[in-house]
This record gives structure tokens, C-alpha cells and sequence, in this order.
């Protein structure tokens, strides 16, 4: 979140890990400084930092793993679950890690019946039972790619009827992590039509308001095939838009979100997926 490191798998899904140090004096050259890996005992396609940059939590093949950002060193007997495992996503407070069960087959197009849940962190390294929050079945809906409101109140959530990767009919939607609001769609920010494959939503990491009232809103940005303009009105390549989220309104069983706009800069031909942000940007 501050800036300072990377986390990557390098050369497709489920192939070596590694971190970068984005502070290096020599960053730039090629490959940049790394952390730690690539490493063929060090495999995984998603991770999620701590907030305090001491440990990457990483998914490798269908569990979850730990590990020390300091040399990528594995930790062991950290009571993370064992099996069917994926997406993990570390709130910002530092005090729970969200996460994808029921991974019933491969990274991508195997990927069904997700159901997200909650793990609390009971130690520096370890983790206490999971807590489910969306159950596969509620709404015969599937959930995908959880990430942390700024706040660590709110999950975005990826939501489809199928598949997890490319899937057409997904949508995006938030859930109160506590489970007092059940998931809501983000219908506004969704639009109409078919085959837009909204998903992959991330949090900007910044507190705004709105309106004479100062309403509280954050940003999240999400990937998404949708049309716009006259540069191409048709579903396309995935790019990064963008939606408000309210949470008052959230708390009050109303959809939060606002109209989407697309960032700019965006090659229209380029499929853009995961927008990570940062809370600034690391010079060296």
C-alpha cells in the first residue's frame, strides 16, 4: 500500500514468485532490484502484503502459505487453511485476511463454487478458524476476488453464476465484512447490457467526500469490456474503470455505487485487469 514493494509472478499464472524494491537506487535497470525470487520452490498467482510489509501472503496451487517478505523465507504452523484455497486479500488494519474457498480446479477456467470467507489473525504469524461470509449457494451466485475497503469495513467482491476467469456475466458487488449488510450490487456502476465482464476490483486507498453534507465515499476500480464513446462503442478489450462507493448508503441496503468512467491512457487494444493502488509514489 505505501509503495515500496512489489509482489509478482512472473511469466503466467502459477509460475515463480517475486518481490521488488521499488526504493532502489537502480531501479530501472533490468530486471529491477528483487526482494526476493524467482524461485522454482517459491510458486503462486496471487499475494497480498501485511500492512506492515513484514510478510506476503501468497496462493499456490489450491492452499494459502505465508511468508517473509525478508527473503521469502515459507513459515510453517500458521494454522492457514490447508486445501481449496485462493485470492487472498489482507485488510489494511492488519487484523483479518479474506479469502476464496471451495477452489475446485485449476487457477482459471476450473475455478467454481466460491465461496468467501474470513480468517482472523490471532498472532504475528498466525490464524484462527475461518468465518464465512458469502456462501456459494446464497443467491446460486459464485464469489471471486475479495479486496479491503480502505476502512477494513467493506469487501468488493467479483459475482457470476459460472466461472471465475473471463466470465461475461460477472458483476461486481460489496459486503460488510462483519456480515451485518449482506452483499449488495454495485447495479449503477455495473450498467446494462451482456458480455461486459466486470470484475477484478481493487480499492483506491484514499477517504473522499461528497456533496455540501461531506458524504464519505471511497473509489474502486474494476476490469471490464464495456463500450464507450464513439472510439468504440462495442464490447472490446478489458479496460480499468472506475465507480464512487458510498457507505452510508451501503449501510442503508441501497446501491452505493455512481456512474462508471473509464480511466484515461489506456491503449484501447491493451487487456487491462487489476488495478493495484498505491497510497503514493516511491522515488528513489
Amino acid at each position: 500500500r505505501d509503495g515500496r514493494f512489489m509482489s509478482v509472478e512472473m511469466w503466467g499464472g502459477g509460475r515463480e514468485g517475486a518481490a521488488f524494491d521499488l526504493t532502489a537506487s537502480d531501479l530501472g535497470a533490468d530486471p529491477a532490484p528483487t526482494v526476493y525470487g524467482p524461485r522454482a520452490d517459491l510458486t503462486y498467482l496471487f499475494s497480498t502484503f501485511s500492512p506492515d510489509n513484514q510478510f506476503v501472503m501468497i496462493n499456490y496451487g489450491n492452499t494459502l502459505g505465508l511468508i517473509r517478505r525478508e527473503g521469502g523465507v515459507r513459515v510453517e504452523n500458521t494454522g492457514l487453511p490447508t486445501e481449496r484455497s485462493a485470492h487472498p486479500s489482507w485488510s489494511p488494519d492488519g487484523q483479518e485476511v479474506a479469502y476464496i474457498t471451495n477452489h475446485d480446479g485449476s487457477w482459471a477456467v476450473d475455478f467454481t463454487a466460491g465461496d468467501l470467507a474470513v480468517l482472523p489473525r490471532t498472532g504475528d504469524t498466525t490464524f484462527g478458524p475461518p468465518r464465512m461470509l458469502v456462501p456459494a449457494s446464497q443467491n446460486g451466485l459464485q464469489t471471486y476476488y475479495p479486496s479491503w475497503s480502505p476502512d477494513s469495513k467493506w469487501l468488493v467482491i467479483t459475482r457470476t453464476n459460472g466461472l471465475s476467469y473471463d466470465n461475461s456475466s460477472s458483476q461486481v458487488w460489496v459486503v460488510k465484512a462483519d456480515g451485518t449488510v449482506p452483499p449488495i450490487q454495485l447495479a449503477i456502476s455495473n450498467t446494462t447490457g451482456s458480455s461486459l465482464t466486470n470484475s477484478w476490483a481493487r480499492w483506491a486507498p484514499f477517504a473522499q467526500s461528497y456533496g455540501p453534507g461531506a458524504e464519505e465515499l471511497f473509489y474502486l476500480t474494476f476490469s471490464s469490456k464495456r463500450g464507450f464513446g464513439t472510439r468504440r462503442p462495442a464490447v472490446g478489450a478489458p479496460q480499468i474503470w472506475m465507480t464512487p462507493f458510498f457507505p452510508a448508503r451501503a449501510a442503508a441496503g441501497q446501491d452505493p455505487s455512481g456512474p462508471a468512467f473509464r480511466l484515461p491512457f489506456q491503449n484501447l487494444t491493451d487487456n487491462n485487469h487489476i488495478a493495484q493502488w498505491t497510497e503514493r509514489v516511491v522515488i528513489p
